[in-house]
């Protein structure tokens, strides 16, 4: 539990698995080369898509999936709308 998985589109074998400390929370947000996903402990995440490394993170979860563009990320956590710029945005 707690694992983030993606699966090849073309024949379903897995790409990746990345551990992000707890139960997933709703559906990821895939926005250009990130997937975000928060848990019910309270952190969300940003993963390289090819890799599911973790590139960015946040003790502010919970959230219900957002909005992203180039230029911004929103997200509801724990009950605020949060606003995030991402680097060199």
């Amino acid at each position: 539990m707690g694992e983030k998985v993606t699966l090849q589109a073309e024949d379903g074998q897995k790409r990746w698995e990345t551990f992000v400390g707890g139960r997933i929370l709703g559906s990821a947000l895939v926005v250009g080369n990130l997937v975000f996903v928060s848990n019910l402990e309270k952190k969300t995440f940003a993963l390289d898509r090819r890799t599911g490394r973790i590139v960015w993170r946040t003790d502010r979860g919970k959230y219900i999936p957002g909005i992203a563009t180039n230029r911004f990320y929103y997200f509801s956590l724990n009950g605020s709308l949060v606003k995030y710029r991402p680097r060199g945005g």
